[in-house]
């Protein structure tokens, strides 16, 4: 835990106000539950919709910033260069990692350039990996919070976002970055394919 300590976990998601939530039942055989032909894929949202770039390390959530349109490589060197220092303070961390996947925009040129300048080390991350990443599983639990206050339109939806994004525990952070050793053992044993995380 010494070295997923260390590390920021970044990643971008979609808030929507009317997601789609149906939900579908599949018969499957005993023990294949994540067998991906018994799996199906979730349609998309539709409605207002609004990304978000957040951060979270061991010690606690840290920036959640709304982010307007598309992130190209600008959009999101702004963001780093907001999302990041904020993070550092807020969350009073001496050296970190930082996470985010191999998205095109992540991994440009100029975004390279301000991580090497400022000292920011990338964790390694596969390309087209399996979703291993704690945030995906905050972003859960923090959407589902939102949707339980009924935003009615996009002013509330970010309200409520931010709100919420406070009210993210460390110890539910820390409950999801404690999982990591076992994610990778199950996907390493499932070869890449469904896992129960």
């Amino acid at each position: 835990m010494r070295y997923w300590s260390r590390i920021i976990f970044t990643d971008e998601t979609v808030m929507t106000l009317r997601p789609v939530d149906r939900r579908e039942r599949v018969r499957r055989p005993r023990h294949k539950r994540f067998d991906r032909r018994f799996v199906l894929v979730k349609p998309k949202p539709y409605g207002d919709t609004q990304m978000f770039w957040g951060a979270i390390n061991y010690r606690g959530a840290g920036a959640i910033i709304p982010v307007n349109g598309t992130i190209n490589a600008e959009s999101y060197l702004t963001i780093l260069q907001q999302g990041i220092p904020q993070t550092v303070a807020n969350l009073a961390l001496h050296s970190f990692q930082l996470m985010d996947d191999n998205a095109t925009p992540h991994r440009a040129r100029i975004v390279e350039q301000y991580k090497e300048l400022h000292g920011i080390r990338t964790l390694q991350w596969p390309a087209n990996s399996p979703e291993l990443n704690p945030l995906e599983d905050i972003w859960c639990l923090w959407k589902t919070r939102i949707r339980r206050r009924t935003p009615l339109n996009r002013v509330q939806l970010l309200n409520f976002a931010v709100q919420e994004w406070r009210n993210v525990t460390q110890n539910e952070i820390r409950v999801r970055i404690r999982s990591l050793p076992k994610r990778l053992a199950a996907v390493i044993a499932a070869k890449g394919y469904n896992t129960k995380y």
